[in-house]
């Protein structure tokens, strides 16, 4: 199975629009950004491979490896959003997908982060 997780289109790891996709079976982290405000917003769409359909999208502060929030997404193939806030301009921050340890199921998708540089 390939993991995998891209921004944008070919080669490119971001760009100005924050577009991505990824398939994981474990856990699978993104690349850094930072946002230009204090809040970003993350889209994802997503299908799920068995009946396990719950995954999260982690927010972390890059270097840190530092949590900030923890969101639930549901692997339906309907677009779904979460706004992390509090956040600063200055620090890089990563998101983290996971799903349950027990799950054995491949979620596979795309998405967008919106207010980042």
């Amino acid at each position: 199975m390939s993991q995998y997780f891209k921004f944008g289109g070919m080669g490119q790891r971001i760009d100005s629009n924050g577009y991505f996709t990824f398939s994981f079976a474990y856990s699978l982290n993104s690349s850094s950004f930072r946002p230009v405000d204090t809040t970003i917003r993350v889209y994802a769409s997503a299908t799920s491979s068995t009946n396990n359909k719950t995954y999260y999208i982690s927010l972390y502060k890059s270097g840190q490896n530092s949590l900030v929030k923890k969101a639930t997404f549901t692997a339906n193939g309907g677009s779904q959003y979460y706004d992390f806030t509090g956040l600063s301009t200055s620090l890089s921050y990563y998101l983290k997908f996971t799903k349950s340890s027990s799950s054995t199921t491949t979620i596979t998708g795309s998405g967008q982060v919106e207010y980042i540089q």
